[in-house]
């Protein structure tokens, strides 16, 4: 580690710096010739983090897949329909990977839990009853009254 020499002129300073993440900060204020003690985000970045909303309709998409089961459909079937009627972007991806899943061999709760970003923990935990009660169109509808 390179840093200046301690002298009584010395500061401890904070530096607003934008990178790709903590080491591309930390290089870059070194290279301006600054010893780094920490690093963080800022507050706002912090609150824009754990505030911002999941970009997938999770309350519609269980309507959806309500209505569709509910039509006679399985869930395999009502996935692909879902996706035809999507237009490309990021509800379809999510939709199309459902799907993948659910061709692997994975439990609908499994797929639904590896995408956090898309489904809260309240949804999963709805879906993972609903596979050992076998009822999922009941599980859907108390998730939609919820």
């Amino acid at each position: 580690m390179i840093s200046k020499p301690w002298t009584e002129t010395t500061k401890v300073v904070a530096l607003d710096l934008e990178a790709a993440d903590e080491a591309a900060v930390r290089d870059a204020a070194r290279h301006s010739g600054y010893a780094v003690l920490t690093v963080g985000r800022r507050r706002a970045e912090l609150s824009n983090l754990f505030n911002r909303k999941a970009a997938f309709p999770v309350e519609l998409f269980a309507i959806e897949l309500k209505a569709l089961l509910d039509a006679g459909l399985n869930v395999v079937e009502a996935l692909q329909a879902l996706a035809e009627k999507e237009p490309t972007g990021e509800n379809r991806r999510v939709l199309m990977e459902l799907l993948d899943a659910l061709y692997r061999g994975e439990a609908l709760s499994q797929a639904v839990a590896r995408m956090p970003l898309a489904f809260p923990p309240l949804f999963v935990a709805t879906l993972r009853s609903s596979e050992r009660t076998g009822n999922v169109k009941e599980a859907l509808a108390r998730y939609i009254a919820y």
